[in-house]
């Protein structure tokens, strides 16, 4: 098994949310500077300004140690005579579209303050075919909220071409009632789709009435802070989503697994097919390391951590076949 370095002691982690709003949306009151500000003062160091299909390209909030991302949330207009699995009303897949300015765009990109035209949708065919149309602009796409949509495992595991999808989604907790979507991320793990976990505050309301404002982030390791790392630190895999741990450091080396985190209650390795591992602390008592002897018989391993308070981070997950020395399948006959 190859020895590698996950999360680099050494490197920068730079805190990020990928979702939020402003009064650039139809559904939020606060002023994108007032708002903006308000995660600075959080101790945030980039934010994708995701407003409802109005574009952001502009540094005109950024400032020294803080940077925001070019793009957008994009939604589906409901096709009003095909009822698809998305049944209610109300509901509809989201997009969020970050531009990734070391990309060769095919088709023209769109300028700050631009407003998107909503596709019709059709059905997962024409989720796929916008989503393409998206990252030949030049974007990276990040599926929200599958818990807030009622998508399926199984439509979700057809949606191609997104790096990453909202494991945590702080508007759609707090405020609507749902759920994390570790379950169907590793319904799409084990059936060997490859996708990222992230966390959005979907913020649409600050100050007092701010509940998710800071619900949640992503810490992201890059030696410096500006779009284009930040962005290529998105693309690989470089960051874990959190809503309070933090992780200082992942590695593999001897075929065993070694971390190091801020006080946390319980450490759960979540593994397919079969089982991983958990740690439950005693009451009053917490845990900074961990390590564990990597079962190779696994498809794909990945670790959540859980503060005393009940925050969460999740790794990214880790595929044995990326790791081992040697392949354990032959598919050339």
């Amino acid at each position: 098994m190859k020895d590698i370095v996950l999360i680099e002691p050494n490197c920068p982690q730079w805190k990020g949310n990928l979702h939020m709003h402003t009064n650039r949306s139809s559904d939020c009151n606060t002023d994108h500077i007032e708002a903006l500000n308000e995660y600075k003062s959080k101790g945030y160091n980039f934010i994708l300004v995701s407003d409802h299909e109005i574009y952001w390209a502009s540094e005109q909030a950024d400032s020294e140690g803080f940077c925001t991302l070019y793009g957008a949330e994009s939604a589906f207009n409901r096709h009003p005579k095909r009822p698809y699995e998305l049944a209610e009303e109300a509901k509809s897949l989201h997009l969020n579209i970050i531009q990734d300015e070391n990309a060769a765009a095919e088709i023209p990109c769109f300028e700050h303050d631009q407003i998107l035209p909503r596709p019709v949708d059709f059905g997962l065919d024409s989720w796929n075919a916008c989503i393409d149309r998206y990252k030949k602009m030049g974007h990276i796409v990040m599926l929200n909220h599958p818990n807030w949509s009622r998508l399926s495992p199984e439509l979700m595991l057809g949606i191609n071409g997104c790096f990453a999808f909202e494991v945590f989604n702080g508007g759609s907790i707090w405020e609507v009632g749902c759920y994390t979507d570790d379950a169907i991320w590793d319904y799409c793990l084990r059936h060997g789709k490859r996708i990222y976990a992230a966390a959005g505050d979907d913020t649409h309301k600050y100050a007092e009435e701010g509940e998710c404002c800071g619900s949640s982030f992503n810490m992201l390791s890059t030696p410096e802070l500006n779009r284009r790392a930040i962005v290529d630190g998105l693309k690989s895999g470089n960051f874990y989503p959190s809503t309070g741990p933090l992780i200082y450091e992942m590695r593999i080396e001897n075929d065993t697994l070694y971390m190091r985190f801020s006080p946390a209650r319980s450490i759960r390795i979540i593994g397919a097919p079969g089982h991983g591992v958990g740690k439950l602390m005693p009451k009053n008592k917490t845990i900074e390391e961990y390590s564990w002897k990597i079962d190779n018989k696994l498809q794909y391993f990945r670790i959540v951590i859980a503060a005393p308070d009940g925050g969460k981070a999740w790794t990214q997950p880790v595929f044995l076949e990326d790791i081992l020395e040697e392949p354990r399948y032959n598919n050339v006959r």
